[in-house]
């Protein structure tokens, strides 16, 4: 058996029930409105983000077809930039690499002999300088001739004057990679 201790008429009691339902419904329907409001002002901004994207695009899209218009068809620029790549890389492979060449005398000279002068020319080299004797002079000229790069080394000169000895060595040297003589 059940005891009832609520001493409201029944009727009372029934309306608040069906009270609290309408409250519950209504808070149900006020969470419904409020999520699609939500979702509704998402996708208003998302929409609004696509659409300036597409605008950008847009703007983009005129800019490359002004410059189009601008530029034309570049096919003959394109040639002439590359003929001048192709002729900067020929020079390019065409210079003489001097770094190589005075590492070449700096280790092939001997104590006794000293360099005062360097001079080249396309690719012919002048060497003026002096030693304490004929043979470091030679000595030198020799260590030219096999242990570097350098060809056709020939003494122009040599002078003593009180005990030393004044050299002029005359050289080539090859201007392309894998050239040995000219």
């Amino acid at each position: 058996m059940k005891l009832n201790y609520d001493l409201r008429p029944p009727e009372l009691i029934e309306k608040e029930k069906e009270m609290r339902n309408r409250r519950i419904i209504v808070l149900f329907i006020i969470f419904y409105l409020s999520v699609l409001v939500i979702w509704y002002g998402v996708a208003m901004r998302h929409n609004n983000d696509l659409k300036s994207s597409v605008k950008q695009l847009e703007n983009y899209e005129m800019k490359l077809q002004e410059d189009l218009i601008v530029y034309g068809d570049k096919k003959e620029l394109k040639k002439t930039v590359e003929s001048k790549l192709s002729n900067l890389e020929d020079i390019l492979q065409e210079e003489i690499n001097w770094t190589n060449y005075l590492e070449q005398i700096n280790l092939n000279i001997s104590r006794d002999v000293t360099l005062e002068e360097y001079i080249a020319k396309d690719n012919r080299v002048q060497l003026v300088g002096f030693g304490d004797s004929v043979f470091g002079v030679l000595n030198f000229k020799q260590n030219l001739r096999k242990r570097t790069d350098y060809y056709d080394v020939e003494i122009l000169t040599i002078n003593e004057q009180v005990g030393i000895y004044y050299f002029e060595i005359i050289a080539k040297i090859p201007t392309k990679v894998g050239d040995d003589t000219e």
